[in-house]
């Protein structure tokens, strides 16, 4: 059964007020299956965040208007499942333990190396892919055991699927038939 639902797309929004630093990230991170928006401007990054739902995100720490750890808690608030990465040219030990705690991914020391940012970031983006292939998967048979607001899955539920089916192309009347049959797969 063909999948009803949006193509998964690969999305990462970087948040930095160094536009160097965003540059480097979008040469860094570029990947045809993967949309990068990139802002300098925390506030606005919320909003992007909304917009675009992406599932990774990074972000630096210290940033005039919001600070990184203000950036990450918005972004929690809003999509507590989000990866969201906080960079920080002042890593301390105890900046790291709370950014974990208040939901961060990870909390990676400037300079990164390229290899190290590319593989934590791909690595998200693919637990993204997988939880969004579940889900899918988890819909698609939801629906092939559904029908007329039943939901069921037992082997009595299934052969009142696959009578009722037969019944549509038969004369008789459908609801007498179902009921028959209803009657007959629980009553014992």
């Amino acid at each position: 059964m063909p999948s009803t639902r949006n193509k998964f797309q690969a999305r990462l929004l970087a948040i930095d007020d160094d536009p160097g630093f965003l540059s480097f990230l979008r040469d860094a991170l570029e990947r045809t299956d993967l949309e990068l928006t990139t802002t300098s401007d925390p506030e606005h990054a919320i909003e992007l965040f909304r917009e675009l739902r992406p599932q990774v995100v990074l972000s630096d720490m210290v940033m005039p208007g919001l600070s990184g750890m203000e950036v990450l808690e918005a972004i929690v608030a809003i999509e507590p499942s989000a990866d969201v990465i906080l960079l920080t040219g002042q890593y301390t030990p105890e900046a790291a333990v709370e950014a974990i705690e208040k939901g961060a991914s990870d909390f990676i020391a400037k300079p990164v190396p390229v290899q190290t940012l590319r593989d934590r970031v791909y690595k998200l983006i693919e637990e993204a892919r997988q939880r969004f292939r579940s889900s899918d998967l988890e819909d698609q048979l939801l629906a092939s055991h559904t029908f007329h607001g039943i939901i069921g899955r037992s082997s009595a539920i299934e052969e009142v699927f696959r009578q009722d089916a037969r019944v549509a192309l038969s004369p008789k009347k459908a609801d007498d038939v179902l009921l028959d049959l209803l009657q007959t797969t629980f009553v014992h």
